[in-house]
């Protein structure tokens, strides 16, 4: 099963890192549940220059995603809430002197579509929501912000771009979604191997789109490659002329470490952290 809260915190990163520093794979203490959680906190001092949907993020920010398949459920809101406390008082014993009121921690469920039920479970939850924009509710809960998004109804533009990423889409959204993404050569290098494995029927539109756009100053044989599947592309290659060529080093110096290990399997992922902690090569 893909595992989509690497690659969301992976996308995240070009959009937030000036202002937020996004962790992946936090540690949710003595939960039976491995938490597909990522915390957003704020890293500068400068205002961002945020409009639309990560205009409402505060100091700190515990998200929860759900995978494409993957059901909204009214208890993953329970279990939000549980893991968003651990991770603030952990935060805040760690940062003492922050003294981080209720209000600047905000809890965040993203999932692919909120329904009717769902949000009217919510509601009795805690009480009442707001509809803010498209796909977009805020309510309460102990004092602190509670943000619901569904994933394909949020309007898309570059701030929403990896929402919908991680969205299921239309091939009309994917088409507005890579003339948004286009804006920069950077954010293509860094949206496009992904939009193209999840719409490998556009292809070819998107490759004419983006020389047209970027001159033909693109490097698409990366694209291609990494659209095609890095697994497979490993799989072929010798791996000693990986290692002695450098063309392992050169993979991974482009795709960055969430890159890697969103193309790792779940196995490969637990055997590459043994080894790191246990100090073997």
């Amino acid at each position: 099963m893909t595992q989509w809260h690497p690659i969301f915190g992976h996308l995240l990163r070009p959009v937030l890192q000036e202002y937020y520093d996004v962790q992946t794979n936090v540690p949710v203490g003595d939960l039976p549940r491995e938490a597909d959680i990522i915390v957003l906190r704020r890293a500068s001092t400068k205002d961002p220059p945020f409009r639309t949907l990560w205009n409402h993020l505060t100091r700190w920010n515990i998200l929860e995603l759900k995978g494409r398949s993957e059901s909204a459920r009214i208890a993953d809101v329970d279990l939000l809430v549980e893991v968003g406390l651990g991770i603030h008082r952990r935060l805040q014993e760690k940062e003492p002197e922050s003294k981080i009121a209720r209000a600047e921690v905000a809890f965040w469920y993203l999932a692919n579509h909120l329904g009717k039920r769902f949000l009217r479970d919510v509601v009795q939850l805690t009480g009442g929501l707001q509809t803010v924009s498209a796909g977009l509710w805020r309510g309460r809960i102990l004092s602190r912000p509670l943000w619901l998004v569904s994933n394909r109804d949020v309007p898309i533009d570059l701030e929403s771009a990896s929402v919908r990423m991680v969205s299921e889409q239309t091939v009309e959204q994917a088409r507005e979604l890579a003339d948004v993404i286009m804006a920069s050569e950077e954010m293509w290098h860094h949206y496009g191997p992904l939009l193209i494995a999840l719409n490998r029927n556009l292809e070819k539109e998107f490759t004419a789109m983006a020389t047209k756009r970027f001159k033909g100053d693109i490097d698409w044989d990366f694209i291609v490659a990494k659209a095609g599947g890095i697994q497979q592309v490993l799989g072929r290659a010798n791996p000693r002329d990986l290692l002695e060529g450098g063309g392992a080093k050169t993979l991974i110096d482009k795709i960055g470490v969430d890159g890697l290990m969103a193309i790792l399997t779940p196995k490969q992922r637990r055997e590459l952290t043994r080894r790191i902690e246990s100090g073997k090569n």
